[in-house]
């Protein structure tokens, strides 16, 4: 759990996820809350969004 707290730009608190887990850097990713990420997500964060 710390790790992911680490890993997202924010929020992190309360995300569920199922590994594997694939994201370019994790620091432009921004959770709300009650996140859930299935198995062999992959999410492309190479830019952040406006």
């Amino acid at each position: 759990m710390q790790i992911l707290e680490r890993l997202f730009g924010s929020g992190g608190e309360s995300v569920w996820m199922q590994p594997p887990f694939y994201c370019d850097y994790g620091a432009n990713i921004h959770l709300g809350t009650r996140v859930y990420f299935n198995f062999n997500c992959v999410v492309l964060d190479a830019a952040k969004c406006a």
